[in-house]
């Protein structure tokens, strides 16, 4: 596309008026990505937390056996 300034014609710069540097500016993380990576932390605190669950009932299960064990030893 030319563009008519008085009597001549000028032809357009086609790299000056690309629409994609038009997106120049900050960058930051999109609204996207930030949620992913809230999700994700989410995610990883929520398996630490069943891991800590699952701990502490093996806990108790070993104090459990070990309980039965020592009553049976003495009960003899």
């Amino acid at each position: 596309m030319s563009k008519k300034i008085g009597t001549t014609l000028v032809p357009r710069n086609p790299v000056a008026r690309s629409p994609l540097l038009k997106r120049g500016g900050v960058h930051r993380t999109s609204k996207t990505s930030a949620r992913r990576q809230h999700r994700q932390a989410l995610e990883s605190q929520l398996d630490d937390w069943r891991d800590d669950i699952e701990f502490e009932r093996s806990l108790k299960d070993d104090d459990r056996s070990a309980h039965t064990f020592f009553v049976l030893a003495h009960a003899v």
